[in-house]
């Protein structure tokens, strides 16, 4: 929903120019819009490749695909 609004209106919801996103260690953490774009297009990559490995492995993939990001928040 939130890359939604961003994709719709240019801002998080509610007009919002920052957002609160949890890493996976659970430490809280404020991202801006091109941070927040950056990890969504990294997990909508990652599914897609989950997705062609899913599907009969069409572009011949060896592995999964690395499931990590790193940004400098």
């Amino acid at each position: 929903a939130v890359i939604t609004t961003l994709t719709a209106i240019g801002t998080f919801p509610d007009g919002a120019t920052s957002y609160p996103l949890k890493d996976a260690a659970g430490d809280w953490h404020t991202l801006t819009i091109k941070q927040y774009t950056t990890i969504a297009g990294a997990i909508a990559a990652y599914v897609a490749a989950c997705d062609m490995i899913a599907d009969g492995n069409p572009l011949s993939a060896t592995e999964l695909p690395a499931n990590s990001v790193s940004l400098t928040v």
